[in-house]
């Protein structure tokens, strides 16, 4: 389902895109080629960067990039751009480089925006994982202190264990909201797993749980051989 919604939502920007006009691709007319550029640099001119456009940026690890990162706009981009693509090298067989020249110029420019989308979404995406591991590691660290302490078993008496339940489902919660990549949720889900065992690890203090289950475990263990000597 989710996957359909992806679809729909890059075909809908690509009509977008498609309806609102060429923008600069047709816009030759208004603008002056560099000077000595003659028609042979010209034609050679827009071979190359033919060339350069079909193994850089639509067709190379950028393109792939822009369709992994999940930003519909850089996307419709790409797409986009491979359609004009196939235009701008009918001009070229057509003998219309002038044409082909402006157009590949500005295909460039909407590739490497597309591509700088991409690379601000992956750096959005580490931002969030980054922190999301962090909640992550700070409430399994609660986690585990809790029940060291028993309060999973009631030992840290009911309120206790009623955060501690509620700090699991939580914790449940964050683990498929990660899974479905809202990373976000999933972060405030950890965040609040935490509080949850920090008020019932306090809870359990209160009622007289102040010792883990190990720690006190180990001191029976103590006195038992203590006893047994004498």
């Amino acid at each position: 389902m989710k996957a359909f919604i992806r679809k729909w939502m890059i075909v809908s920007i690509i009509g977008a895109f498609f309806f609102a006009g060429t923008s600069g691709l047709y816009a030759a007319a208004s603008r002056a080629l560099p000077k000595g550029m003659t028609p042979e640099k010209l034609e050679r001119s827009v071979v190359r960067m033919l060339d350069y456009v079909d193994t850089r940026l639509l067709n190379g690890k950028s393109a792939k990039k822009i369709e992994d990162s999940e930003n519909y706009e850089a996307i419709a981009r790409l797409y986009r751009c491979r359609e004009d693509r196939d235009l701008i090298a009918a001009w070229i067989n057509q003998g219309q480089f002038e044409d082909a020249y402006w157009a590949l110029k500005d295909l460039n420019k909407i590739l490497k925006g597309a591509m700088a989308m991409s690379r601000a979404q992956e750096r959005a995406a580490k931002k969030a994982k980054d922190k999301i591991d962090a909640a992550r590691a700070i409430s399994d660290a609660y986690f585990v202190r809790a029940k060291q302490r028993g309060i999973h078993k009631g030992n840290g008496g009911k309120e206790a264990l009623e955060l501690f339940i509620s700090a699991q489902e939580r914790r449940l919660n964050a683990q498929d909201l990660h899974a479905d990549k809202d990373y976000q949720a999933a972060t405030a889900a950890f965040e609040r797993s935490i509080k949850l065992l920090k008020k019932a690890i306090a809870f359990s203090r209160k009622q007289g749980g102040n010792k883990r289950v190990s720690e006190t475990q180990t001191e029976l263990n103590g006195q038992s051989a203590i006893t047994s000597n004498l």
